[in-house]
């Protein structure tokens, strides 16, 4: 059964195509820049599940943090509409390697060219609400990621946010705001 795998969109300008690496590369020396001017924020959420049944706090659990250019903003946002409009069915292991593959590659990117403090990772707190804080983000368009596996599927977040200066961006990541889930293995 065919379970919607999700096409990645087509270069068009802008950050794609043959000036991509280049226009990223601009663009992520931009953060840095604003981190040197303090033109910083944060970032702070809770995550935890709603469903089956009482909320599930997901405690001392991995958030990552990682700047976000518009085309993997499309990726990201393309991904979460195809799984919205069939009814929030799991993908299949292969269509969600796909769906994946788009940040997999840009986080290596990242990681690659010299940007990899860039990407953060912070734990939620042990104790009371499984709160997180990203403190000293550049102002800009990030991507919140975070994942809860299980034996047969995966739960993602991919959720964008915007940092103002000086500001206080908050994000829960729960069941309203999952990105996608998809199968661990082959059926």
């Amino acid at each position: 059964v065919d379970q919607h795998p999700v096409p990645r969109p087509k270069p068009c300008g802008g950050l794609a195509g043959r000036t991509e690496e280049g226009d990223v590369s601009e663009w992520l020396r931009t953060l840095h820049e604003a981190q040197q001017k303090g033109e910083v924020g944060s970032v702070e959420g809770n995550l935890y599940l709603f469903w089956p049944g009482p909320p599930s706090p997901l405690r001392d659990w991995p958030v990552t943090l990682i700047p976000l250019p518009p085309t993997l903003e499309a990726s990201v946002s393309l991904a979460r509409g195809q799984f919205a409009r069939t009814g929030r069915i799991p993908l299949t292991a292969d269509a969600l390697r796909l769906a994946r593959q788009p940040i997999t590659d840009y986080m290596k990117m990242l990681q690659a060219t010299g940007y990899k403090d860039l990407i953060r990772t912070v734990k939620t707190v042990k104790e009371a609400d499984p709160k997180f804080t990203f403190q000293d983000v550049p102002q800009g368009r990030w991507l919140l990621l975070a994942e809860l596996p299980s034996k047969i599927s995966v739960l993602l977040w991919a959720v964008p946010v915007t940092v103002t200066k000086d500001g206080v961006t908050w994000q829960t990541l729960n069941d309203k705001s999952l990105w996608i889930e998809g199968l661990t293995a082959a059926e």
